[in-house]
């Protein structure tokens, strides 16, 4: 008898190696995107985040919580804003949490110092 070609068998099994690769690729790629898509979220609220200190370091500073929103990317974002004194004599501390709007989770939180006259 001449076997000039493959079992069922063996293709049967190379079919299953194959759809198992294409498989455990498919997962990998979906994974990346979703990381991709986390770390764009973070880098947007850092950016929000990193605009509201600037703010807090130009102008008049007082103790106190504000709040506000800002877009970035056509993406709203919730922002908290913290100031209060330190035990320092004329020194502030300054904390920002950046949340999603559509989700309403805390995506990236910043803490800076001032002194109160520049």
């Amino acid at each position: 008898m001449n076997n000039d070609g493959f079992t069922l068998i063996e293709v049967l099994a190379a079919l299953l190696i194959f759809s198992l690769a294409i498989i455990g690729l498919t997962r990998s790629s979906i994974e990346s995107i979703r990381t991709a898509s986390v770390l764009q979220d973070k880098s947007y609220a850092g950016i929000v985040a990193d605009n509201q200190i600037v703010k807090f370091k130009i102008l008049p500073l007082k103790s106190g919580v504000i709040i506000g929103e800002d877009t970035v990317m056509g993406k709203n974002y919730d922002w908290r804003a913290e100031v209060s004194k330190t035990q320092s004599k004329d020194f502030y501390e300054i904390k920002v949490e950046v949340i999603d709007k559509a989700t309403e989770q805390l995506i990236i939180k910043r803490t800076a110092f001032r002194l109160a006259k520049l």
